[in-house]
């Protein structure tokens, strides 16, 4: 069950570091659009 729980841990922290990443990628590559 541990294994399990730990598991999903690991998938969230991925996900998120995929979302943080996508949006940090995102805000660098059009930050005028983040201004306005």
């Amino acid at each position: 069950m541990t294994a399990h729980r730990q598991l999903l841990a690991r998938g969230k922290q991925l996900l998120i570091a995929l979302l943080s990443s996508a949006l940090m990628a995102g805000c660098t590559a059009s930050p005028e659009l983040e201004k306005t």
